[in-house]
């Protein structure tokens, strides 16, 4: 008999005080997304002048939980000087379009990338990440300008990558595929 699948929405489910379960412990080097973005580990970037203070030893930047409006393509290009960063999050960025991608495809240590909520990112920008082999996690949460193709087709570049998407209108919690009708 096949069960219903229950959870079919669900964002998170977490086991950690159920002794009854199976949990596999994180790796020191997986995302904890469940944290504000300061309390994870990354150096928060809201202009050009927070990107080239940065030293050149940096590993993890991001544009806070609520992203920031003054951030460029040009300026996220300042990002490639800083060749040990391995996690870029700058999720709601208005400014961040297929140029920034492409620039940090560029960066060879680059794991992780939260770009959720860049309106003007396309599959074009996406598709450059084709050339990050070290990226394990991509989360692409309403981009309305990126294509389930386009995504599909990354997934098969980067098999090893965790890739996670919605079109704009998907409801929170909704499947990572939604499509309004």
């Amino acid at each position: 008999m096949k069960r219903p699948d229950l959870c079919a929405f669900a964002a998170a489910l977490l086991l950690s005080a159920c002794s009854t379960a199976h949990v596999e412990p994180l790796h020191q080097d997986d995302p904890d997304f469940s944290l504000p973005a300061a309390e994870a580990g990354l150096t928060t970037i809201t202009t050009r002048a927070d990107i080239e203070a940065l030293p050149a030893n940096t590993r993890g930047v991001t544009a806070g939980d609520h992203g920031s409006r003054e951030l460029t393509d040009s300026d996220i290009e300042a990002l490639l000087r800083l060749k040990q960063l391995e996690r870029v999050h700058l999720r709601h960025c208005g400014g961040i379009g297929n140029s920034a991608v492409r620039a940090l495809a560029q960066l060879s240590r680059l794991r992780e990338l939260d770009l959720s909520g860049c309106k003007a990112v396309t599959d074009a920008g996406i598709l450059a990440l084709k050339e990050c082999p070290s990226l394990r996690t991509i989360l692409l949460n309403h981009c309305p300008k990126v294509t389930k193709p386009a995504v599909k087709e990354l997934e098969r570049a980067l098999p090893r990558a965790d890739i996670v998407w919605s079109s704009a209108e998907a409801p929170m919690g909704g499947p990572p595929d939604y499509q309004p009708k």
